[in-house]
């Protein structure tokens, strides 16, 4: 059909195209357009149904793609060597891998130089061409590569068992990265060019049982969407193949972007739908790519092609944890990193919480992300930073500062499967989500380093002007409790005093410093009776060690903790450790009834000790802890009061600082001490609008008086509204950022909040009368 010339001409045209546009004129240029030259992706002409089902984001379905090379990459280097990737002597795993086939020491990038992370990240590239407004990426990798023949069976497959069986891979799903087709474009365009390597044996060449005889050429395909055609219920997906087969044709290497391929696999997406993200490349891609895989296998190479000027135009991508440890002292507060573990049906699960300092956390992750969960490297989900925020943990301070890692590698394929969406990006709501969730709640309220930092986050809130705000916490007080209604409703609790005890700020921290390896591992009160421990309530042990705080959550050698109950593995608990104190927090079995005696045994060890730390506890079931309910049993007493809050006004130059714009009005945080700190936007620019219309000094004060309580009001309602509903069943406001919840609705009230005052207060009984 057509000439070996002719065909590489027209894979470097489709390569150099930017515009879908462009791709039309060459396809027709070709005479390429006929359906009949096309076949439908995967062999599956009902392939919306898989394809349209991926990622729902562009970045998201682009990791798919980056980690294809990834793996592409990790498996032409077994290959190489020989290694058969199904066979017995394959790395089990990733780090494995990179250790045996890249010499990464412990298959961790940041034992390498900067300046070898560089060269490694040759193997993959991301390249940013085309128009600014509408940019096009090319991934290009030095991986295995595939023949002519093998494409179909591979890149442009559904649903077959191509990396199943290997081990050391990320992708499984053999979604083929279809993520990104429905963001190309309106077309769906995108462009396969791929060559097998010439290094790799010919054993592992094989097609239809001989030497794959197409191993020496490139292979050139492209996909497009085509719309419901003959009745049919949805688009399909299909790719180019005349005479049913892909074009190839020879060449040593092609020059595609200034980039030389002698082998391996280049994919353009065109006009890709990034949003947001389509600025320069090594920018805010970079960043949300960065989150997207915080430990990536393999260092990415990210180039900037398109014409921007006084920016970096190429770095290296190496993952989200290796930027938080190298930059740790600018972004991060003192302590953290901070590294331990936790278990979940008897799996133990490693978690790394990161606290920023102030302002330092928008590079880090996208706007909504507190606690993201990893396979392999790779973000399969996230809870949202309302976790934090949540009552029953109270690091409102904190929310928006807090980025916690849980890495989920070592969960069993059926947990991960039950708990991951195929898409990789979402969690399923299943009864390992609530566990978990469970699980992290009590470890974040009961993190001595997190409870240590919000109260420092909160003084440096309150303190320097606790006592020109406290008359307008009085104030507010007396207007609620002048008034039997609101006071009912609203007032739970006693006077408001200072929330800071100044002889605790007096006395001096110690730094503690650990050692690697401890010489003791102790309870702090040993006792020979039963401790006793209500049957809906965690059992908290706590024990003394000279260790480092990271000594059981370490990378590098750490200790080993065994948690058993009369001789079996405790499946639910979670531990801190800091400044010497380690606290297991231990969730008693479901099925444990009162009275119990429950025998736990807790061993540590590591590479050094010659035998185990042990320690015994027994405890004993006690009944069912049950909250008061503070008042007479009727109802409406028994809703949720609130204690009355401290309040603080800020001015412009602090909205930076509480998140907060000209329209906002207020910003709650929860205090973590069973109250709200309230912050009055006194510089609202609706409430300004308002007080420049008048001269007379009392009026305007009498008007911000008004907005200031009127508005406390409103937030102390919303927060009641909110903790009422969380008790409720099917309750859908769970992950809310109570503070949010409370900032855009205040925000909503703010331009009619002091009209409204004014007209209400003018309507008279005569006002309701039909004439």
């Amino acid at each position: 059909m057509f000439t070996n010339d002719e065909i590489k001409s027209l894979g470097l045209k489709l390569a150099n195209a930017e515009k879908e546009q462009e791709v039309d004129r060459v396809l027709e240029e070709y005479n390429l357009l006929d359906d009949k030259l096309w076949k439908p992706f995967g062999d599956n002409e009902n392939n919306f149904s898989v394809i349209g089902a991926q990622q729902s984001s562009p970045e998201a379905a682009l990791v798919e793609k980056l980690i294809n090379s990834v793996d592409a990459v990790l498996i032409r280097k077994a290959l190489e060597n020989g290694i058969d990737p199904e066979g017995d002597k394959a790395p089990n795993n990733i780090k494995k891998a990179l250790h045996h086939l890249f010499d990464i020491h412990d298959g961790k990038l940041s034992n390498l130089s900067t300046h070898k992370r560089a060269t490694l990240s040759n193997n993959i590239k991301l390249l940013a061409t085309g128009r600014k407004t509408s940019p096009s990426y090319s991934i290009v990798d030095k991986g295995e590569g595939q023949t002519p023949n093998k494409l179909p069976q591979t890149i442009l497959s559904l649903s077959k068992s191509n990396k199943l069986r290997i081990p050391f891979v990320q992708g499984k799903f053999n979604m083929g990265g279809t993520g990104v087709l429905q963001f190309c474009g309106n077309q769906n365009y995108q462009l396969v060019i791929s060559k097998r390597c010439p290094y790799i044996p010919d054993n592992f060449n094989q097609y239809n049982g001989k030497v794959d005889t197409s191993k020496d050429y490139w292979g050139v395909t492209i996909v497009r969407r085509s719309q419901p055609q003959h009745g049919a219920k949805s688009s399909i997906y299909e790719y180019l193949a005349p005479n049913d087969s892909i074009l190839c044709f020879k060449s040593d290497s092609l020059a595609i972007h200034g980039e030389s391929l002698e082998w391996g696999t280049f994919i353009k997406l065109y006009d890709y739908k990034i949003g947001s993200l389509k600025t320069v490349a090594t920018l805010n891609l970079y960043y949300a790519l960065s989150i997207l895989m915080p430990s990536v296998a393999l260092p990415i190479r990210i180039l900037e092609k398109r014409n921007y000027r006084g920016n970096t135009l190429e770095t290296t991508l190496s993952g989200l944890n290796l930027r938080l440890q190298e930059d740790r002292s600018k972004n991060l507060e003192e302590g953290f990193p901070y590294e331990s573990e936790l278990s979940v049906d008897g799996h133990k699960v490693k978690y790394s919480i990161n606290v920023f300092k102030e302002g330092k956390d928008d590079n880090y992750r996208n706007k909504n992300e507190g606690v993201i969960f990893v396979i392999n490297g790779q973000t399969h989900g996230f809870l949202p930073k309302s976790i934090y925020s949540r009552k029953n943990v109270g690091l409102g301070y904190l929310a928006n500062s807090i980025l916690t890692i849980l890495d989920c590698t070592n969960l069993p394929l059926r947990a991960r499967e039950d708990l991951f969406m195929n898409s990789r990006d979402k969690l399923r709501n299943v009864e390992l989500k609530r566990r978990l969730e469970d699980i992290l709640e009590d470890l974040f309220k009961q993190d001595t380093h997190l409870k240590k930092l919000q109260q420092e986050r909160r003084q440096k809130a309150l303190h320097d002007q606790l006592n020109n705000s406290k008359p307008m916490t009085d104030v507010l007080q007396n207007i609620i409790k002048s008034n039997p209604t609101l006071k009912e409703l609203l007032l739970g609790g006693g006077n408001i005093s200072n929330p800071f005890d100044p002889s605790d700020s007096e006395k001096p921290n110690k730094p503690f410093i650990g050692i690697r390896y401890p010489t003791y591992f102790t309870l702090v009160k040993p006792s020979q009776h039963p401790k006793i421990v209500a049957k809906n309530r965690k059992a908290r042990i706590k024990f003394k060690t000279d260790a480092e705080d990271n000594y059981l959550g370490r990378n590098d050698d750490p200790g080993i903790l065994d948690l058993t109950l009369n001789g079996n593995s405790v499946l639910d608990y979670s531990l801190n450790q800091s400044n010497g104190t380690v606290t297991i927090n231990i969730k008693l079995p479901p099925a444990c009834k009162v009275g119990d005696v429950l025998n736990y045994k807790v061993e540590v060890t590591d590479s050094v000790q010659q035998k185990p730390f042990v320690e015994e506890i027994t405890i004993q079931v006690g009944v069912k802890f049950k909250k008061s309910t503070g008042g007479n049993s009727t109802p409406r007493n028994r809703s949720k009061t609130l204690a009355p809050p401290q309040v603080k006004e800020i001015t412009k130059k602090e909205w930076g600082q509480y998140h907060m714009d000209g329209n906002g009005s207020l910003r709650v945080f929860d205090s973590g001490e069973g109250t709200y700190d309230f912050f009055i936007n006194i510089d609202n620019d609706h409430l300004f609008a308002e007080l420049s219309k008048h001269k007379d000094a009392e009026k305007i004060e009498t008007i911000k008086s008004q907005y200031k309580y009127g508005i406390a009001l409103v937030g102390l309602a919303t927060i009641q509204h909110y903790l009422n509903k969380e008790h409720e069943e099917d309750n859908t406001e769970e992950d809310r950022d109570i503070s949010e919840v409370v900032y855009e609705h205040t925000k909503i009230l703010s331009p009619i909040f002091i009209p409204m005052i004014y007209s209400v207060s003018g309507i008279g009984v005569e006002a309701t009368v039909i004439s």
